[in-house]
């Protein structure tokens, strides 16, 4: 599979670069010096490998592609034609004629596509890395180009550091399953990056060599939302009516300046005075060209009555969060002197372009220069000495309207009781859910596809109040009852689950008009989502007590002495950790405990020794006697049949009843049989071992195991 070998190559159009592919060599100084940077320049791949066994787990992860901040991960199965990628196919090779088989990775680019709602640019790069830290990047219009056949081949392999894998004290990379082949004019059909590692296998990068940025696909470029927006039917989103002007609308009013688009009638030009007050005031004037906030209100469905009966509106930033809430009802003016006592009335402005002066007559009749980000808003005073310039919002993209019902509403434990009916809820609104976020994934629904439009689930319960733990279930309230998902908080992670407020298909034509959010992922699509709900889990899913002694509950213990008690706590599904092991005894004057489960014997009496992990909690007597009693002899069956993964308890008898020694365990061969402090055997493999307990006196007994 290492040999080198050299491929004619079916011959592109030029795109204003070589014809057909870059040459290898070529490829590699391109991500060494313009990719990675001059001193992360790549070691030539070693050739020589020896292969491994494909993951015993066909879900396990062996490529992963990253776009736009997100991961994308390929399973075996995927890759081998039992998963998403659908079924392998079998491609031959033209130098020695080498069939390899796999998945063609234009197929992987098109999931890709479909998952995260964002078409790849020809231009754009394929940056591949392999575990020698080898990099190569091909042209994403290459790998798309079926008469390239780039192929991602299974090929589980381990390739050799030091040359010849069979030499003696030979290094290894880590394992790797795939590496790329095609017919490209590189020398090689199998390309020296073919050491492909599991993580960051490949990414997505511009035609630059830069990373996507994760608002390359932002739909929306300013939007108004609340109760009393009216919008057309077109926008009305899953959770409420809104209206909005999208990313590329709002672009193209600002290119045409007001004068192309279904917006253009939204256009205004107006000025406005300022104060600037850091201790000493700074007056000026700016110029504001762009949408006009009345007249967008008026489009959102609005009349005059209702706007003019808006007590409050609140503008937000879409690229820090900044907001200012104002008053319409109140008159706002542009005052011509610092000194003026009136002036005339002025509108607030959404402004696509903004400019200064230091006098009304300094400023141009229209302003010119671009906002960075969104819109600017602007607003007018309400006498001159009023600071109002540090309220103007740069990239601005929200407005919200006094009374906006929950959209959605995140149900959780209270974080100060543990009283489970005491709970926080976290409600949110339309406008909150579109300012915090504005993504826009790809999903198969029912057999159609859907593109949702909202903000990640995992971001939402991050901000949400409460007691939310990673082993905590999730379910999902709906107007049509509670679904429960089967899912855990720590199965929300970024990226995996979206909450959408507003779903189209391909074509960009809406998809349902239904009455609250939706919630996408991977095997997970519910429709009218009104809240999720967060049911604690204990982080302790199960605490056992072991002792050295026969029995497991209680025990006779000289004055005096001690006993080693222990717990062991497994971990809730998705918790992080087990609860801390917090040990109590009920009778301190007979006998103690320490924090790690040893106990010490006081005076005669009787003591329970207790173990708790959350809610978990198991209870161990122990009887403190004046003396000393010696086992004279312990028992165990002579022999015992076991099946291979079985796992028994093993019962020992001591004599005298009343005896005070402790006992240890050992297996002659735990590779067959393993045997733990309790007596608990369990069968590993085919084959025989003894099981021997001996007394703290040195009194033994044994039984042979055998495991079928």
């Amino acid at each position: 599979m290492s040999r080198s070998r050299r491929v004619p190559v079916a011959r592109r159009p030029a795109r204003g670069r070589l014809s057909g592919l870059w040459k290898l060599l070529g490829m590699c100084v391109l991500v060494a010096v313009v990719l990675l940077g001059p001193a992360a320049a790549p070691s030539l791949a070693k050739t020589l490998s020896k292969p491994i066994d494909p993951p015993s787990d066909p879900s396990t992860v062996v490529f992963t592609l990253s776009l736009a901040g997100r991961s994308y991960s390929y399973s075996w199965a995927d890759v081998s034609g039992a998963g998403r990628l659908g079924s392998k196919v079998t491609h031959q090779y033209t130098l020695e004629n080498e069939e390899w088989s796999g998945v063609w990775l234009r197929t992987v680019l098109a999931d890709v596509e479909q998952r995260s709602g964002i078409t790849l640019d020809e231009n754009w790069k394929l940056r591949v890395t392999a575990v020698d830290a080898y990099a190569c990047a091909l042209f994403v219009g290459d790998v798309k180009d079926p008469a390239n056949n780039y192929l991602l081949a299974t090929d589980p392999v381990q390739g050799c550091k030091t040359g010849d894998p069979t030499a003696p004290g030979a290094e290894f990379y880590e394992p790797t399953y795939v590496r790329i082949c095609t017919n490209g004019d590189y020398g090689n059909s199998a390309f020296p990056a073919r050491l492909v590692a599991t993580a960051d296998s490949a990414t997505v990068l511009d035609a630059a060599g830069n990373q996507i940025p994760a608002t390359a696909h932002q739909p929306i470029g300013i939007i108004v939302a609340g109760d009393a927006v009216n919008a057309p039917a077109s926008m009305q989103t899953y959770s409420g009516d809104a209206f909005w002007i999208t990313a590329d609308e709002l672009s193209q009013l600002k290119d045409s300046r007001g004068t192309e688009g279904p917006y253009s009638g939204l256009w205004a030009t107006l000025r406005y005075s300022y104060c600037e007050n850091h201790g000493a005031p700074v007056y000026g004037f700016a110029v504001g060209s762009g949408v006009a906030l009345r007249q967008m209100l008026l489009a959102a469905g609005l009349d005059d009555g209702q706007i003019a009966a808006l007590d409050r509106v609140t503008v937000t930033s879409g690229s820090d969060g900044y907001s200012v809430t104002f008053d319409p009802r109140q008159p706002r003016y542009v005052f011509l002197t610092p000194a003026a006592v009136s002036g005339d009335s002025v509108d607030p402005l959404l402004a696509l372009y903004v400019d200064e002066a230091a006098t009304l007559d300094d400023l141009p009749a229209e302003a010119t220069t671009p906002v960075a980000a969104f819109t600017k808003f602007l607003y007018g005073q309400l006498e001159p000495s009023e600071s109002t310039k540090c309220s103007f919002v740069s990239g601005a993209n929200s407005v919200s309207l006094p009374t906006a019902s929950p959209a959605f509403t995140v149900d959780a434990p209270d974080a100060y009781s543990d009283d489970p009916t005491v709970r926080q809820k976290s409600h949110f609104t339309l406008a909150a859910l579109v300012t915090k976020g504005n993504d826009r994934r790809t999903y198969q629904v029912g057999g159609a596809t859907a593109v949702g439009h909202g903000l990640d689930l995992k971001a939402l319960l991050d901000e949400a109040r409460g007691r939310i733990c990673p082993q905590d279930k999730l379910f999902v309230v709906t107007s049509g009852g509670t679904v429960d998902p089967g899912l855990n908080v720590a199965a929300i992670t970024t990226g995996a689950y979206l909450l959408a407020y507003y779903s189209e298909d391909t074509n960009g034509a809406k998809v349902a008009n239904g009455t609250q959010t939706m919630i996408y992922g991977d095997g997970v699509a519910i429709a009218d989502v009104l809240a999720v709900k967060i049911e604690h889990v204990d982080a302790t899913a199960k605490l056992v007590l072991t002792s050295p002694t026969v029995s497991q509950s209680r025990a006779i213990v000289a004055r005096g002495s001690k006993l080693a008690l222990r717990a062991v706590a497994t971990k809730a599904a998705g918790a992080l950790a087990p609860n801390p092991i917090v040990w109590r005894t009920s009778n301190a004057r007979v006998a103690t405990v320490a924090t790690n489960g040893t106990v010490t014997a006081r005076r005669c009496g009787t003591a329970a020794i207790t173990a708790t992990s959350g809610s978990r909690r198991v209870s161990f007597t122990v009887k403190v006697v004046a003396r000393a009693v010696n086992a004279t002899r312990i028992t165990l069956p002579r022999t015992k049949l076991l099946a291979r993964g079985s796992t028994v308890k093993l019962s020992a008898r001591v004599y005298p009843a009343g005896a005070t020694n402790t006992i240890t365990w050992k297996s002659s061969n735990s590779r067959v049989v393993k045997v733990d402090r309790s007596g608990r055997i369990t069968g590993v493999r085919r084959g025989r071992a003894t099981i021997t307990v001996r007394t703290s006196n040195g009194k033994t007994a044994t039984c042979i195991v055998t495991v079928r």
